[in-house]
């Protein structure tokens, strides 16, 4: 087993850095501040929606219980789209993107606002529905990544 921390904060240039056990209340405190852990916050009316991108940082490794015992780049940052359905009343379209850094965090934000932009086109023509909204920014990221 590794000295991996399961629980990050935050310093003051807003990166990660490993919490101690005697840090708990730390950690605590920001998991519950949603504010203290955006990254960035997009939200546009497009197609006649209000469709929200969403990066914040997650205080927590989620792959801890499966690579603990590994030497891998953690990722914190998690960016996440919705759809607005009712005033205020967002749903998650299924898209979910990880980082490991807040520069690639603030970074993946701006591609994902660009891929919901061209999906919400897509909508718009009607080629797309919105319930599929998740699946089609998942191709628009891979059509990324692999074009590089």
């Amino acid at each position: 087993m590794t000295d991996r921390p399961l629980f990050y904060l935050l310093d003051g240039q807003g990166n990660p850095v490993p919490a101690r056990d005697e840090d708990h209340h730390a950690v605590e405190a920001l998991l519950k501040d949603i504010d203290a852990r955006r990254v960035a916050r997009t939200e546009k009316t497009i197609a006649g929606r209000v469709v929200l991108v969403s990066t914040i940082f997650l205080c927590e490794d989620e792959q801890y219980i499966i690579t603990a015992s590994e030497s891998v780049d953690v990722e914190l940052f998690q960016t996440c789209v919705f759809i607005d359905i009712t005033t205020k009343r967002f749903v998650t379209t299924g898209f979910e993107k990880y980082y490991k850094t807040r520069e690639l965090a603030l970074q993946g934000h701006e591609d994902v606002c660009r891929d919901v932009e061209h999906v919400c086109g897509k909508i718009e023509k009607q080629h797309v529905e919105w319930k599929d909204m998740g699946k089609e920014l998942k191709r628009e990221q891979e059509l990324r990544e692999w074009i590089g």
